[in-house]
Order: structure tokens, then C-alpha cells, then sequence
């Protein structure tokens, strides 16, 4: 290799390390997030920035308004996407990691999108979900509240746009030294007569994705003041809030001397019902 060759791949090295260094420095994140936020009613963001170099963004506060009216709050996002991304760009594919945080839960989601490039046909072909969540974050989704941290793993192939074409697994347990809590408040709604916090102790609960049909195959709650097992299947819906439940809850409990009660939960999750 000549010495002038030499030169022009030493200079072109330093010159992109240089751009790259200084869009990382000089990027206007404010500028980003007032773009995201002036176009959008959806998603909020407190403030924006590289999570790790060279690739990689960190969202702080991050607010989602979902078409249900309901709020979920993340005080931090990482998006990394995988470092071979460019490859994967020329087959129209986008491989990514999500970290996401609130103030208990702590979620990582690996998923894969298809026809990036074609917004009407775009869809993510597969999804990965593990962590922790705390059961007040669960069941906020029910206009509920509760205590103690659950693990989570979700396994999803197929197309999400398509309930009907999607397969998987789901797991959720309660952490080891945590015993779940849930707080019945508000509940007006799930047209019951009784409110207060009540303990469901250890949590386990297995379900198979078929078809876009979620099968509850394992559900014990133990060592609470309100013990059971259930069955039951809900069918996913897109949006996925107008998922349907058919649920069957054999519960007994040592509190007031309640006999042992069958409880059937329907309805959508946006307005679940119990009876």
C-alpha cells in the first residue's frame, strides 16, 4: 500500500470518528424531544440522549397515553439496536433491545420488526419480554393497586398486527421473598361490593399463546389470606385492551369465615366484570 493510500484511510478514519464524536457531543436533544412532543399526544419525553457509544438513545420520563385513556410512565427507556442493524436494514428487518424502568418494575423486551420500510405492512415478527414488575404497576391497567414485585417472561412469534397468527408462552411468578398484594379500590366498575387490600401469597401462573388464544394452563395463589386456582382463556384482541377474558377463580379464604367462593371473571380488560 502506498504511503499516500496510507494517508487518505488514516485521515478518512480520523475524519469519521470525528463526525460521530461530535454529533454525539453537539446532537440538539432538546430540539428531538420538542419535535416528539409537538407532534405527537400519544408519547411524552421529559428529556433525550446517547444511552451507550457509538449507538443507542436513553429516554427519560417517558409518558405513554394509551387509546384507553390510560397513563404508563417510564422514568427511563434504553433503545439499543443491534450492531448489526445495517445489515438487517438491507432485508427491510430492525432488531432491537428495550430497557425499560419505572420506579419498581424493570423490563427488557428483544423484538424483531419485518417491512420497516412499508408503514402499511410494518409489524413486529417476534417478541421477547423478562423482568420484574411490581404488581402496582400491573394492576394499574385494572384501575387497581398493589404490592410485591412478580417476574414475568413472555415469549411471542408471529405477526402482532394479526392476534390470530400469534404463538408463545407466558410465565408469571411472585419474586422469592415477595408475597403478592392486591388493593381493591374503585370497584364500582367490576360490580363488587367490597374494597380493602388483600393477600394472594406466592403467585404462579402459565399460559399458552395459540392462534391469538391465550390458555391459562397453571394458576395457584398460596400462603395469602386468599387462596385458589383458576382456568380460563382470553382471546387477544387488537387493541389489545378489547381482549376478551373467560375466567374461572376457585377461591377460599380464612378472612370472616367466607366460604369458598367460584368467581368468573369477563368481559374486555379495558372493562372487566366479575359474575
Amino acid at each position: 500500500m502506498s504511503s499516500k493510500l496510507k494517508r487518505f484511510f488514516f485521515l478518512f478514519i480520523v475524519f469519521f470518528w470525528g463526525v460521530l464524536f461530535g454529533s454525539i457531543i453537539f446532537f440538539p436533544w432538546s430540539n428531538f424531544v420538542n419535535f416528539i412532543n409537538s407532534r405527537s399526544d400519544l408519547v411524552h419525553i421529559e428529556s433525550a440522549g446517547f444511552s451507550f457509544f457509538p449507538f443507542g438513545v436513553k429516554l427519560l420520563g417517558l409518558e405513554i397515553r394509551t387509546r384507553e385513556g390510560k397513563e404508563i410512565y417510564f422514568k427511563e427507556t434504553k433503545i439499543s439496536p443491534s450492531i448489526l442493524s445495517p445489515l438487517y436494514l438491507l432485508f427491510g428487518k430492525f432488531k432491537c433491545s428495550l430497557k425499560l424502568k419505572t420506579e419498581e418494575s424493570a423490563l427488557t423486551i428483544n423484538f424483531t420488526a419485518k417491512n420497516i420500510f412499508r408503514s402499511e405492512k410494518m409489524s413486529l415478527s417476534s417478541v421477547y419480554l423478562t423482568g420484574n414488575i411490581n404488581s402496582g404497576d400491573l394492576m394499574r391497567f385494572f384501575d387497581l393497586d398493589g404490592k410485591g414485585n412478580l417476574k414475568i417472561e413472555l415469549k411471542l412469534n408471529g405477526d402482532i398486527k394479526n392476534p390470530n397468527s400469534l404463538e408463545g408462552k407466558f410465565l408469571l411468578t411472585s419474586a422469592d421473598k415477595d408475597k403478592t398484594i392486591i388493593v381493591l379500590k374503585n370497584t364500582n366498575k367490576l360490580h363488587v361490593p367490597v374494597e380493602g387490600e388483600f393477600s394472594l401469597g406466592k403467585v404462579n401462573a402459565e399460559m399458552t399463546i395459540k392462534n391469538g388464544v391465550m390458555t391459562l394452563d397453571k394458576f395457584e395463589m398460596k400462603g395469602g389470606n386468599i387462596e385458589g386456582n383458576g382456568k380460563g382463556s382470553l382471546i387477544i384482541k387488537n387493541p389489545f385492551f378489547e381482549s376478551q377474558i373467560d375466567l374461572t377463580l376457585e377461591i377460599k379464604t380464612n378472612l370472616l369465615n367466607i366460604p369458598s367462593q367460584t368467581i368468573r371473571l369477563r368481559g374486555t380488560l379495558s372493562s372487566p366484570k366479575i359474575g
